[in-house]
């Protein structure tokens, strides 16, 4: 790289010139980790389709009143990606943590006045 150019983006960008000499340096290794978050998002994507459905079964569950835990979420999704033709999906509990994290799932217990309720409850967090 042309040494004029270092005091330049430098200048601009409001950074030290060891900085910009860093960032050249490690121009790979920033390419490397951009080609993984690339086939980590393509992932995802791909499975978007399973995800909407189980979205759609644990909204309509949850309407119905009825309790939907993780292990269920998982078994659906396997359900689901059976009839999709998925064969690299799992429902791990990786999935299922991603899963709840994206849709703002919260297990836990629901508690009130002495005999309000006597069953866990989910909290649903996003509404679609």
């Amino acid at each position: 790289m042309d040494c004029q150019i270092i005091p330049t983006v430098a200048n601009k960008y409001g950074i030290s010139q060891t900085q910009v000499k860093t960032l050249i340096n490690k121009k790979e290794e920033f390419n490397q980790n951009s080609l993984l978050k690339r086939k980590i998002m393509n992932k995802s994507i791909k499975f978007d389709e399973v995800n909407d459905l189980v979205w759609k079964f644990f909204t309509d569950m949850k309407s119905r009143n009825i309790y939907v835990s993780g292990p269920m979420l998982q078994e659906q999704a396997l359900k689901f990606v059976t009839g999709l033709k998925f064969p690299k999906f799992s429902a791990s509990n990786g999935w299922l943590e991603s899963f709840r994290s994206r849709y703002g799932i919260i297990f836990g217990s629901h508690s009130g006045e002495t005999g309000d309720v006597k069953r866990p409850q989910l909290k649903i967090g996003r509404q679609v």
